[in-house]
């Protein structure tokens, strides 16, 4: 397991230094606010147990299951991620609609809990689900600024999934090669 994750953490400081991030000018672009951002350091900082808000991974879920923040979950269930492979896969005709998917699974969530949502750099995914969010009255739903790779970076707790296989290794790394040009 530590190979692996000395791996995946020299991998995701790869692209932490070869990928361009989006900042807090390029947030207001996607429609965000400035105090619809936090920075790794005040996410961090948040991790006392009273006050640890509800982290999301936006990215898809197999980056997630190679590694995520540690305590974040996918926004949706388990049967939306499926039937997405499926349409993937060619086996469905349709994408499933991710909309209707969020709500049902924030059907019971205190609309007052604070939300960080995080992606990769040069993604746009956490504030279109910050922005839905909002949406559907969470308030307190905010944009991890620079993302997974910052927060990788900065030596924050992750957790890894000790038994990616080796194709997932793989698949990382070769990402990796091609970000850096």
């Amino acid at each position: 397991m530590d190979r692996r994750f000395r791996f995946l953490t020299g991998v995701l400081a790869a692209l932490f230094f070869c990928c361009p991030v989006l900042r807090a000018a390029d947030w207001q672009a996607e429609g965000l606010a400035p105090s619809d951002v936090i920075t790794c350091d005040a996410l961090h900082d948040l991790f006392a147990p009273a006050q640890r808000p509800l982290i999301f991974d936006a990215r898809d879920k197999r980056d997630y299951e190679i590694a995520h923040i540690q305590g974040a979950r996918l926004p949706m269930s388990d049967a939306f991620y499926r039937e997405l492979e499926l349409y993937r896969n060619g086996i469905l005709p349709s994408q499933p609609d991710p909309y209707p998917a969020l709500a049902s699974s924030m059907a019971g969530v205190s609309r007052d809990v604070r939300v960080a949502v995080y992606c990769s750099t040069n993604c746009t995914a956490s504030a279109e689900l910050v922005r839905e969010l909002k949406r559907l009255g969470f308030a307190y739903a905010q944009v991890l600024d620079e993302g997974f790779q910052a927060w990788v970076e900065k030596g924050y707790p992750i957790e890894p999934n000790p038994n990616h296989s080796k194709e997932e290794e793989s698949r990382v790394a070769a990402f990796a090669s091609t970000a850096k040009g």
